[in-house]
């Protein structure tokens, strides 16, 4: 059936035949071939299970990367083919296989049912995959990787895994550890639901944007892009408008959204976005509504921005709702955190950003936490070296916030440099303390603070909220420290 073809090109067009297969098919193409198959329908359930991975339909070019040029001859073309089988465990049999080819488009392919996954492409050039599905594999619904320019567009790869966590990806992307592998990668309009590891995965990419994809129920991640160890780099990153649901899973560490680099990864250096997304949270233990890792060596991220994201129970009780995670003093250019909505039941903070960046933006946020103890609100490096502005912030719901009875240093950091202001953050009833960049404080209280915890700086001022007939106007700040000395000014 598929076992000639001529040197030019060839099209097979099965018009809707149906075939059971008893063995699998590998087409190894001649130089100049475009090759094209459309309209069939394989079942392979009488095809031995493969030891190593193997497609029922196989197709090898004649592409190849070398010192960082991608040169192929071949064109394949898959219209409208249905690979089904009913394998009920973890093994190495796939569906659809193209390798090596200069362009591989796939339309309408449909692969259901194999050991490990439904459809795989691999270092191969000029992809598009459109409107495809690949449901109930045991591994993936659809895998590529080392691929360089690679569109996926629309289609659906739901219910992919045998065994939660460990495997079940709607659709992942591996290594790339070649000369400009696993770049240029985008995921539009995909639907990754009911997979039992990960929705979207990426090990690897430079240049990986997911846009308008809708991820509901997964087992450890809903859009994954993280670089896991030296040679698996991911840079550039956007994970825009995308609706993410995880809510009432039942396993750990389920981040809606994780991106970034750990461990000792050498990182490209890039930008990460995160914009435009609507959230719920797993809420199960370890769990954060978006997740940001920094590489402690090698080069870092030029700039992360997180804004006019939606949170609905954002995390657990143990986790922020927003983490930009470090352990290192490797610190990026610029953090800008703005204008997003973020709500939880809990968390322990609503938007942590310690020890990542010495320029840092959070402006706009209204974070709702609707019970427990919030450790801080708004958590971010404050030595000497930041120059941060943390503005027009609200804090509504009925969590406490911090050790204290509401003071400003619980729902924000205190700055205390001169290069960092903090103006305009208000609860649902008060205004908190304003930081100018001189780092002097102007608030609203009824006693001079008191806290030893607490740095006030030589000139802060506060208005005595609580003004009656014979009392001090407030009290002013004379000598810097914590929490400095203070004297009354005069009387009413």
């Amino acid at each position: 059936m598929l076992s000639a073809y001529t040197s030019a090109s060839t099209e097979f067009n099965g018009e809707g035949m149906k075939y059971k297969l008893t063995s699998t098919i590998s087409k190894t193409l001649a130089s100049n071939v475009h090759w094209r198959l459309k309209d069939f329908n394989f079942t392979s359930a009488t095809i031995a299970e493969p030891g190593t991975e193997n497609g029922v339909l196989n197709i090898t070019g004649d592409e190849v990367i070398s010192a960082s040029v991608w040169s192929g001859t071949n064109t394949v073309d898959v219209d409208n083919v249905m690979f089904t089988d009913a394998r009920a465990y973890l093994g190495t049999l796939d569906g659809l296989v193209v390798y090596n080819c200069h362009r591989v488009a796939l339309n309408g392919v449909r692969a259901y049912g194999y050991s490990n996954t439904g459809i795989y492409i691999g270092q191969s050039h000029n992809i598009k995959v459109s409107n495809c599905e690949a449901n109930g594999n045991m591994y993936a619904g659809l895998r590529q990787g080392s691929n360089d320019i690679c569109v996926i567009e629309g289609g659906v790869y739901n219910n992919n895994g045998i065994s939660a966590p460990t495997y079940g990806y709607g659709l992942a992307s591996s290594a790339g550890d070649g000369i400009n592998a696993g770049q240029y990668i985008t995921c539009i309009g995909v639907t990754a639901n009911g997979n039992l590891r990960k929705g979207i995965d990426f090990h690897a990419g430079v240049d990986v944007s997911v846009l308008g994809c809708t991820v509901v129920g997964y087992g450890n991640a809903g859009i994954y892009a993280v670089g896991e160890a030296s040679g698996k780099t991911i840079a550039n990153v956007s994970v825009v408008g995308n609706f993410v649901d995880g809510y009432a899973n039942t396993l750990g560490n389920n981040n809606a959204i994780e991106v970034g680099a750990y461990g000792l990864t050498v990182q490209d250096a890039g930008d990460i976005v995160v914009a435009q997304n609507r959230i719920r949270s797993s809420q199960v233990a370890g769990s954060s509504s978006i997740f940001v890792y920094l590489p402690s060596s090698g080069t870092t991220y030029h700039s992360i921005s997180i804004n006019n994201n939606t949170t609905r129970f954002g995390s657990s009780s143990d986790s922020p709702i927003v983490n930009v995670h470090t352990v290192s003093a490797l610190l990026i250019d610029r953090i800008k955190i703005n204008d997003n909505i973020l709500h939880s039941t809990a968390c322990t903070y609503g938007i942590n950003a310690f020890n990542t960046s010495t320029k840092i933006k959070i402006d706009g946020n209204l974070i709702q936490v609707d019970s427990g103890t919030v450790t801080q609100g708004i958590y971010f490096r404050d030595d000497t070296s930041v120059a941060a502005s943390v503005d027009n912030n609200q804090f509504l719901g009925a969590a406490t916030y911090g050790t204290g009875t509401g003071i400003f240093e619980d729902y924000i950091t205190q700055i205390i440099t001169t290069g960092g202001s903090a103006r305009n953050n208000r609860t649902l009833t008060a205004s908190l303390k304003d930081v100018y960049p001189t780092g002097i404080s102007y608030s609203f209280g009824t006693a001079a603070p008191v806290s030893a915890s607490t740095f006030n700086r030589q000139g802060s001022q506060v208005v005595n909220s609580g003004a009656a007939v014979g009392s001090p106007k407030g009290w002013s700040c004379t000598v810097s420290g914590q929490p400095g000395t203070w004297v009354s000014q005069g009387n009413l």
